[in-house]
């Protein structure tokens, strides 16, 4: 998985898949850059679609299951939102 900085657009890679999922991270710091960022790696669902979201530090939507999936849409706050689908 590719995670790139919101500041620079440089990509680290998650390569050992050490990053758990479905959960906020506000620890990371750019290599290039240096400056921090928070990032998630979302997986939905709906439709398994895996999707690395980087946010600034002071950017980061609150909550992170109310964005849509990256392929299919899906929003994971909606409540019943399999069963409509």
């Amino acid at each position: 998985m590719e995670i790139l900085c919101p500041h620079c657009g440089h990509a680290e890679l998650d390569a050992f898949e050490l990053i758990d999922v479905n959960e906020l991270h506000d620890d990371f710091v750019c290599v290039n850059c240096e400056q921090a960022f928070a990032a998630c790696i979302r997986n939905c669902i709906r439709c398994d679609f895996e999707q690395a979201l980087t946010w600034r530090v002071d950017s980061v939507p609150v909550p992170i299951a109310a964005l849509p999936c990256g392929q299919c849409g899906h929003i994971e706050l909606r409540p019943y939102a399999l069963d409509d689908e």
